[in-house]
């Protein structure tokens, strides 16, 4: 599955006089971002695979200053097993595995290289 953005979101109106804002792309609001996401089920094992893309966000609303784009890398494997009335998913997933260095937000370091394990519970009714 492929999903891709293409936002342009700005201010229309002036605050004040000196407001240059006026037709300028929003901050934090990135004009171009999208991920993909493969997955592989074989049995009762899933394996999946995401790439997502963050465009330029302007951190200033007159776009003179802006964060840099990044691309993150995701990937968790999981097994499921069935009981009578629930199904377990035990899973592990590795988030950022290029360990990119980056910025949601200015000044505000992303976590590097993480993982995640766990044990997810399904209940169902008969």
């Amino acid at each position: 599955m492929v999903n891709t953005n293409y936002i342009t979101s700005s201010n229309q109106t002036a605050l004040n006089e000196n407001d240059e804002s006026v037709g300028r792309q929003l901050i934090y609001t990135p004009m171009y971002s999208g991920s993909g996401t493969a997955i592989i089920t074989y049995s009762n094992i899933s394996f999946v695979y995401n790439a997502s893309y963050t465009g330029y966000r302007y951190t200033s609303t007159d776009n003179y200053e802006y964060l840099n784009p990044y691309y993150l890398h995701n990937i968790s494997i999981a097994y499921k097993l069935k009981a009578k009335k629930t199904d377990f998913v035990l899973y592990a997933k590795c988030n950022n595995v290029l360990n990119t260095h980056y910025q949601a937000v200015r000044n505000n370091v992303m976590p590097l290289r993480n993982f995640n394990i766990g044990i997810q519970f399904n209940f169902n009714k008969p």
